[in-house]
Formats: structure tokens, sequence, C-alpha cells
């Protein structure tokens, strides 16, 4: 029989899915049971086989009855996970941080020059300091300008 195929996927049977990951592993198989007991069964083996099992719930009809129950719980414990793991990692540097502090040598700080008092001068010493006095610079003259000539006063010729 000839025909063209069909453009819709089939979709998942009815029953009890769950899904299981390899350690570090991005993506899994879905896996189907007829009842939740022996869903619940297979997800005990599983985790003892060292994989990630997350339960997708029950699939009725072609829509998932409880999906947000379960993917809200496989979400929050995810997120418990990373917090746990970002916890660790803070606490670790913390002291690591505090092992290099201990480790390096201690040392005191320099202590600062103590100024000396100043005597105060008398004033007969006052004048008797002298400032040396600047050597003047010599005063470059600058050569006359030269006179503009005034020019004659002529009248115009025209009408009065």
């Amino acid at each position: 029989m000839k025909g063209r195929p069909p453009s819709r996927n089939k979709g998942l049977r009815d029953g009890y899915y769950l899904e299981v990951f390899n350690k570090g592993a991005s993506s899994g198989i879905k896996i189907r049971k007829e009842t939740e007991a022996e869903m619940l069964e297979a997800v005990e083996e599983y985790r003892r086989e060292n994989k990630n099992v997350q339960v997708l719930g029950l699939h009725k009809k072609g829509e998932w009855m409880n999906e947000v129950l379960a993917h809200a719980a496989q979400k929050q414990k995810a997120k418990e996970a990373k917090a746990a793991l970002k916890l660790q990692a803070l606490l670790a540097k913390k002291a690591e941080a505090a092992a290099a502090k201990k480790a390096e040598p201690v040392s005191k700080p320099e202590p600062k020059p103590v100024a000396k008092p100043v005597k105060p001068v008398a004033k007969s010493e006052k004048k008797a300091v002298k400032k040396p006095a600047k050597k003047a610079e010599p005063v470059k003259k600058k050569a006359p300008a030269a006179k503009k000539k005034a020019k004659p006063v002529t009248k115009k010729k025209g009408k009065k």
C-alpha cells in the first residue's frame, strides 16, 4: 500500500513515564510503565545503578496529567543541588584564602621617622641671614621706531 507518510508524529502511549540519564548526560531515554507501582520500582532500580532518573508522570490521551508537579519537583531538586555546589565552592575558596593568609610571613610595619623639634630663631639672627640677591638681567633697549612722515594736506578743487 502506497501513500503519503503521516505529517504528525504518533505521540506517546498511555502510561507512566520516567526518563533515565547517564551521569553527566544531557539527554536520556523515556521509559513507559503500565502502573505507578511498576514505575516506582523502575526508579529505584535505575537509581541503584547510579543513573539520574527524572519522573515525567502520567501520560493519557496525548496529554501529561501531572506534568507540572513532576517537572516542578525536578526543577526544585536541581536548584537545590546547584545551590549546594555553589556553597561548597565558596567555602573552599574562603578556606584557601585563610590558609594562604596564615602561610604568609607577618611583616611588621616600619616605624615612622620622628621629626626633630625646631628651635625658634631670634629676631637678631633673622636679620643677619640674608637671602642671595638675584642677578639683574641686562635690559635690551629697543631701537627707536622710525617716525612716520605726515602727508601734506591738500584741498580738493571742486564746487563751493
